[in-house]
């Protein structure tokens, strides 16, 4: 059962969160359990020409690859596995089952999530990986069904008798997506708070995303500071008194929390993304200037603020760490022959190494509450 000192960071489910996962120490895991958003293949990565080719790749090769990237990743520890962003349905239907039964060859322990407005077709196919694999089930809830809570416990019901299973099983996942309005906020955690026999499900968790879509409101070369809501609206909840049950915290690290799939195909910009304790500090660059992630680098390291965590605190700032050491030395290189100046690192590893640093932040930020 997860507590208020676990942390539950949802993640879509590309090679820079893995490497995040990869690089997080043992004693930090052991506060986690992630949960990841399965993607559709991208045309840039796998040479996709169409959505059938997309649906061949996904079922012949991904469904085998991603037991595997969770076996490297996040190793035999519980982790769940959400497969809302795929389609067709029956796509999600064969991923869901098929990517369950290669985990449990591996020895792995993959939780599926549904969501409570599923199709009944998914929500009996989980309930049937539940009973033949014992996996356990993770129910999403969104904040249209808090609106009615009589309503929806009526609908929890429902689910449960349906699928065969009591409240004990399963881990209720609240997830706000983007409200980080304090006042809407505190709506949301009181109706949740009215949720019938609450203390009874297996786990409480309640997600949140305030990470902008992008960094139009940033400006360039600068020190930009965005307020880490879902944190501070979380943390200032779980104080009250008046709570009858606290919920487990969940947010979506450095991404937005609405996954646009049309962005992936536009260069990102040269940004570092730092995680501090109740902001995020953005040091914004320009597109494809990957040499602006070191000068990005020294600042941080540098900053007479002192907002930098560490080289030791995590794998994430070693690297950044590393990086804005090297800035010198690159500056020299590139003067006296541009060919030679490499070693600015890619988008993939920055995004690894913020998130990375995120993860430790978050898990050390809960591991000291009271």
């Amino acid at each position: 059962m997860l507590t208020t000192r676990h942390y539950v960071p949802i993640l879509k489910w590309k090679r820079a969160e893995q490497g995040a996962l990869i690089d997080l120490r043992e004693d930090q895991k052991t506060l986690m359990m992630p949960l990841i958003e399965v993607v559709m293949p991208k045309p840039k990565d796998s040479g996709v020409a169409s959505l059938d080719d997309a649906v061949v790749i996904f079922k012949d090769v991904r469904t085998l690859e991603i037991p595997k990237e969770i076996l490297q990743s996040w190793g035999e520890d519980p982790i769940f596995v959400d497969l809302s962003l795929i389609y067709p349905s029956d796509l999600k239907l064969f991923g869901m089952e098929n990517i369950v039964r290669n985990c449990h060859i591996l020895r792995l322990s993959p939780v599926p999530v549904l969501n409570l407005s599923d199709d009944d077709n998914y929500k009996l196919l989980v309930a049937s990986i539940n009973k033949e694999h014992n996996t356990g089930i993770c129910l999403r809830i969104t904040s249209s069904d808090l609106k009615d809570t009589g309503v929806l416990d009526a609908k929890l019901q429902k689910f449960l008798s349906d699928c065969g299973l009591n409240a004990s099983a399963i881990d209720l996942l609240v997830d706000l997506k983007d409200i980080t309005e304090f006042d809407k906020y505190k709506i949301a955690v009181q109706q949740s708070q009215k949720i019938s026999n609450l203390k009874e499900w297996k786990s409480f968790i309640f997600a949140d995303g305030s990470y902008p879509q992008d960094l139009s409101n940033c400006r360039k070369d600068e020190y930009n500071l965005i307020p880490r809501n879902d944190w501070k609206n979380w943390n200032k909840q779980v104080k009250t008194e008046w709570m009858s049950r606290i919920p487990t915290y969940a947010d979506y690290t450095i991404r937005h929390p609405i996954y646009n799939e049309s962005l992936q195909m536009f260069h990102p910009t040269a940004s570092i993304k730092y995680t501090l304790e109740d902001n995020w500090l953005v040091l914004k660059g320009e597109k494809q200037r990957f040499d602006q992630f070191l000068g990005h680098a020294k600042l941080l390291i540098e900053s007479p603020n002192k907002e930098f965590y560490g080289e030791e605190f995590s794998a994430g700032d070693k690297y950044i760490s590393d990086k804005g050491k090297y800035y010198e030395e690159y500056a020299r290189k590139k003067k006296e022959d541009p060919k030679k100046a490499k070693g600015t690192g890619n988008t993939e590893q920055w995004i690894r190494s913020g998130i990375n640093h995120h993860l430790s932040v978050v898990a050390d930020q809960l591991s000291k509450m009271v």
